[in-house]
Parts: C-alpha cells; sequence; structure tokens
C-alpha cells in the first residue's frame, strides 16, 4: 500500500529495503522539496513522471521518495520525523539528490538534475550502477590483500564511487575500521582525512542549530572555538572560515567576511577550496564597498 498504483514510487524506506533484497534490485532514493524546489520540480516534471523512465527503471530498481515540503498539511508528523532521520544518516545536504544504493541500503553512486529528458537520464543511472561492481569488486580483492596494501585498495574503492566524504564517514564505518585495522600509521592519510570529515560534519549541524536561533555573536564565538583546534586538516580549516564569513554576510558584515576569507586563503593558498574562498572574498568586498542605503526623509507637512 506504500507504493503508488500510478508510477511505481513508495514513501516507505525499510519495505523499499526488504523488497529491493527480496527482488534483487537495486534501491534508487530522490530527496526533494516537492512543493518548493525548482529543479526538483524540473526532475519531476521532464524525467521521474515520464512513462520511458518508468519502463527504463522498473526492473533494476525500487523507487523510493523521501519528501521534505514546505506545507505543513502534506505529510503525517511520523512521515517527516523519518525523512529528517534519513536525510540526516546519510548526510544529505542539498535537494534534488538522487541516491542510488544496493539492496541493503548501502549507497555507492549519487546524482540530481541532469538535462536532455528521461532516456539519457536512464543511460546516466546504468552507467552510475557499475560503481556497485567495481566497489564489491575492490572490496573483494582487498580480503586477499594484507597491510597497507589492503588499506590502499579499501580507500580507492570508497574514493572511486565519488560520494560525498560526510556520506562515506557515515555509511562506511565498518570500511574505515578495516583500514585503520590494516594502516595503524595511517600512511594511506584515510584515517585523518574520516576524523576531519567527521568534525567538519559536527560544526555544521552545531552551527545551523545557532542559525536556527538566529545568534550571531554565539555561531561566532563557538567558529573560533573550532578554529582553535589545532587537529584540524587544512582544507576543513578553510571551510570553517568560509561558513564563518557566510556567517557574517548574513549579519551583513561584509567587510569582516572578507577579511576572514583571506585568512581562510592563507592556510593553504594552493588547495582545492582557497580559489573559492577568493571569490568569495572578492565578493564581500564589492558588497562592502557598496553605499549604504540612505534612510527615507520624512515628508513634508
Amino acid at each position: 500500500s506504500t507504493f503508488a498504483a500510478t508510477d511505481g514510487w513508495s514513501t516507505d524506506f525499510e519495505a523499499s529495503v526488504k523488497l529491493a533484497a527480496a527482488e534483487k534490485k537495486d534501491l534508487l532514493v530522490e530527496f526533494t522539496g516537492s512543493d518548493w524546489c525548482q529543479p526538483c520540480m524540473m526532475l519531476d516534471k521532464e524525467i521521474l513522471s515520464q512513462e520511458t523512465f518508468r519502463d527504463g527503471t522498473k526492473e533494476t530498481f525500487v523507487k523510493v521518495q523521501l519528501d521534505f515540503p514546505r506545507a505543513e498539511n502534506l505529510q503525517t508528523p511520523e512521515v517527516k520525523k523519518r525523512n529528517v532521520e534519513l536525510r540526516t544518516a546519510y548526510r544529505i545536504s542539498g535537494y534534488p539528490t538522487i541516491m542510488l544504493c544496493d539492496s541493503a541500503g548501502l549507497p555507492y553512486a549519487v546524482t540530481g538534475y541532469q538535462p536532455g529528458g528521461p532516456e539519457k537520464y536512464v543511460e546516466h543511472l546504468t552507467g552510475l550502477r557499475e560503481a556497485r561492481g567495481k566497489r564489491d569488486a575492490a572490496f573483494a580483492s582487498a580480503e586477499k590483500a594484507e597491510g597497507v596494501a589492503r588499506a590502499k585498495i579499501l580507500v580507492a574503492a570508497l574514493e572511486d564511487m565519488k560520494l560525498p566524504e560526510q556520506m562515506v564517514t557515515a555509511q562506511y564505518g565498518d570500511v574505515a575500521a578495516k583500514i585503520k585495522a590494516a594502516d595503524p600509521a595511517d600512511e594511506t592519510g584515510y584515517s585523518k582525512k574520516a576524523a576531519d570529515t567527521a568534525k567538519l560534519s559536527a560544526f555544521l549541524e552545531k552551527l545551523g542549530e545557532f542559525g536556527q536561533k538566529q545568534d550571531v555573536e554565539g555561531a561566532l564565538a563557538y567558529v573560533d572555538t573550532v578554529l582553535a583546534d589545532k587537529e584540524l586538516g587544512v582544507e576543513t580549516r578553510q571551510h570553517v572560515y568560509g561558513h564563518k564569513a557566510g556567517t557574517l554576510m548574513r549579519a551583513n558584515r561584509p567587510a569582516e567576511a572578507a577579511a576572514v576569507l583571506d585568512e581562510g586563503v592563507k592556510v593553504a593558498p594552493e588547495s582545492k577550496i582557497a580559489p573559492q574562498l577568493a571569490e568569495f572574498a572578492e565578493l564581500a568586498r564589492k558588497r562592502a564597498a557598496e553605499p549604504a542605503a540612505e534612510a527615507p526623509k520624512p515628508e513634508a507637512k
């Protein structure tokens, strides 16, 4: 009864996992904001609701839609709570997110809206499914290896899936434990990277709590305590600087934001994120240079 008769989508994740296992199919999970997210609406209208898409995926996927609408009357409190739990468990950060999982619910690929229509999208998903086979083959190969060689195979398997780092940390904890056991000296650097990802995830969750309370000064003080952590990785530190600048920008303090971003760039000018911080800093400087809006003059009597 949880499956829509018209298009085969379910809203019950647990029932879908059981069905996928029984039918030996993968899971296709859509995280969407159906009544407010424009790319989500485009994805549904142009692709997911089309017969070509339905026919092209019915033999390979059990499809699940996890919706986060703004209208309060579209879901029961139980459904809302469960969807939020799943969003947190998989570390979903934007909509639409299309997540491909094996029949146990373990993700192996993510994507989103892609132009080109349903037929091209089905081809896109077919290509992404190859990641599961490569992952499983690599895991099997790792079982035959030992020490750092084993760790390197496992690290490569996780990286090849190109999943968000926070999702890997949350969902592949058993593999991370195997890597750590095989590489206690952390020659691969994976354990340090995973620890940093976990720190960043915890940081974003806590920063979000300050945002909900609109506590700018509390947020800035918290960010500074995180930046004081000497064990924080370089790119993670730059991410934290970026979020501090974002907090300042939302508080209409662009000059301070630009200065923070400059600090972030100096941490590692050659990193992948440094150019983004530099670009953000220029935008903040332009905002700071804009003349303040004049207060309205009182009307003459």
